[in-house]
């Protein structure tokens, strides 16, 4: 079954605190993404160690199963990592729009049955991201680039906005399971 994608624009999380999850990306430095990727990634090997009968199961027609997040927040370090190689290395990168729910239809989230496999996966690419953000300079976080849709972002900004997205998937999580 299909999830309806999501219509709303996230932008804002980086002006104030999330209401729903509570991470505040407005005062975080972006030079702190390393260590709360590695705090991420140990919360989805939490998650993904639940039983499998519950991981692979929709909490509701409307809802990812734990192992539908796990793999959307490995995309998500995979696109962090990819997006961090170009604002380094060209000025001002404009990037494609990045349409969640059309990747996890491309790559079969539903057919994922591998908790051990996808968690894997996710720590490979957080652990690029980590690799990113341990050897960003300074000045490296003010890079700019844009996405199709016209938004204009730094290196900073981005690792921000994209923190709060698995920060914030870890509490979608939680809640689905509890429902289960």
């Amino acid at each position: 079954m299909t999830i309806e994608p999501e219509a709303k624009s996230w932008a804002w999380v980086n002006e104030r605190p999330c209401p729903e999850c509570g991470f505040d990306a407005s005062s975080t430095d972006p030079r702190q993404v390393a260590e709360l990727v590695r705090a991420n990634v140990g919360e989805w090997q939490r998650l993904l160690s639940s039983p499998i009968e519950l991981v692979t199961r929709r909490p509701d027609d409307a809802t990812w199963s734990a192992l539908e997040y796990a793999c959307h927040v490995r995309d998500v370090y995979e696109l962090l990592a990819y997006r961090f190689d170009r604002l380094l290395t060209e000025d001002r990168p404009l990037f494609e729009d990045w349409h969640p729910d059309r990747i996890a239809a491309e790559r079969n989230y539903p057919a994922e049955h591998d908790p051990a496999g996808a968690f894997t996966q996710l720590a490979d690419q957080a652990e690029r991201v980590v690799e990113h953000a341990m050897a960003m300079p300074d000045e490296g976080w003010q890079r700019s680039g844009a996405r199709a849709d016209g938004l204009v972002f730094t290196a900073g900004w981005l690792s921000t906005y994209l923190t709060h997205d698995v920060v914030h998937h870890v509490r979608d999580v939680e809640l689905g399971l509890a429902r289960l």
